[in-house]
This record gives C-alpha cells, structure tokens and sequence, in this order.
C-alpha cells in the first residue's frame, strides 16, 4: 500500500476514530448500506436472499465487515476467500463516509486480514479504465491488468452494452437514483433476475 493511501488509512483509524467490526451478523447492516449504495449510482441491488444464500453455501469462506464510525455503520464489504485468494465482491457506503478516508481504511484492515489469513492474492476485481473505483486501485498500489470479455451469443449477433455509459440507461439511472429507498429495496427481488 502506497505510503498516501497508509497516510489516510491511517487518519481513518486514529483521527476518525473508524472501528472495524466482522461476522454474518452484520448482514443486515452491510445489505442497508450496498443497497443505498447501488440506489446512488442509479442501479438496481440484489436480494437480501442472494447475500444469505453465499453466507450459507461459502460458511467460513464468506465474511462481512463493517466499518462504524461513532458507533454507527458507514461502509462494508462482503468478501469470499477462495483457496489462496481474497476477493473483496460487494460493497457499498454512505457518501458522507468520503469524510473520513473509509475507504482507505477498510481496504488496508482486509488487506491485513486477508495476509493474516493466509491469502497470497488479493483480487480487488474488476473496474472500467477512468473510473472511481479504476483511480482508487491504483491508489492503492494495484497495478491494472486487461481482462477481456467472452461472451456466449445464443440471441443476439452483438455483445450488450449494458454498463453505466450507455446513454440508452441514463434515463432509467436518473429514475432510480429519485427512488423512495425502501422501493429499492423492494424492487431489488424481482429485478435481479434481469440483471447481468
């Protein structure tokens, strides 16, 4: 980790007072936030049912962490652990946590637990080149490796363009992000189905 993004991890933990907290019990508090999360961006979430299931089917190999600042859960994670690997899947915080380098935080305690736990790789995924997340990575010290995409075609002749810079979904991604949270949330179900 880049001695900046330490510097604010840091900040994170003593100046901040940010506090980690582990276990499926957090469940509830990290599906609240990914939601919210996921409304803000202007995209639908998953079911809470699809979190509980991979809690069940991973057991130990999945774990949910919170980060709480006075008490209060302001960002979290849930993770797999798949052989040497950790891979930090599903996430989601409140905006105003920017605040308090939550981020930088939260990645540098799972960096230190996936180390503890044995992990040789940390796949912090995938991101579009000049996105957030993408500059976040790279702040992080992860240096960016093209993945391709394969597509099996069975109705269509072209791969979709279902991501966030599709002008044909800024519509529906202004719609969504004016949502009553808890129609969001509701909704969430029966549209997962249709989600890539």
């Amino acid at each position: 980790m880049p001695k900046k993004a330490r510097a604010a991890a840091r900040a994170g933990r003593d100046k901040h007072a940010l506090e980690l907290g582990s276990g499926e019990w957090y469940l509830e508090d990290f599906f609240e936030l990914f939601t919210r999360n996921k409304r803000q961006l202007g995209s639908p979430g998953l079911p809470l049912v699809w979190f509980r299931t991979l809690c069940e089917e991973f057991g130990r190999d999945c774990v949910v962490h919170v980060v709480r600042h006075e008490l209060r859960p302001v960002a979290a994670v849930l993770s797999l652990r798949f052989g040497a690997s950790f891979l930090p899947y599903y996430s989601g915080k409140l905006e105003e946590a920017n605040q308090w380098s939550v981020d930088n935080f939260l990645y540098w305690q799972l960096m230190e637990e996936a180390v503890r736990g044995g992990a040789r790789v940390f796949d912090f995924g995938r991101s579009r080149k000049d996105t957030g997340p993408y500059a976040f990575k790279k702040n992080q010290g992860f240096e960016p490796t093209t993945l391709h995409y394969r597509y099996h075609l069975v109705r269509h002749k072209k791969p979709p363009r279902f991501n966030p810079s599709n002008p044909k979904l800024a519509l529906p991604r202004r719609i969504w992000t004016k949502m009553p949270f808890w129609a969001a949330r509701a909704l969430a179900r029966p549209l997962s189905r249709y989600l890539p």
